[in-house]
């Protein structure tokens, strides 16, 4: 998604405060913890609190026309 043809400027992913195999794989791609997204979703009948995660591109150019 940062290559050339796609240029994000970052990608944001976000998962449950207990769920500490989804926080290893985003740490493993390089993802880092931003915040606590309070009440995020509402899964099994409850809002739940979610770690927000993100992962920038360090060579990002601004598109011309921009």
């Amino acid at each position: 998604m940062f290559s050339p043809r796609v240029q994000l400027h970052r990608i944001q992913a976000a998962h449950l405060q207990e769920n500490s195999r989804s926080a290893a794989v985003l740490a493993r791609l390089g993802f880092e913890r931003e915040g606590l997204a309070r009440r995020y979703l509402y899964i099994d009948g409850a809002w739940r609190d979610h770690i927000v995660t993100s992962i920038r591109n360090p060579a990002f150019v601004r598109p011309d026309g921009w």
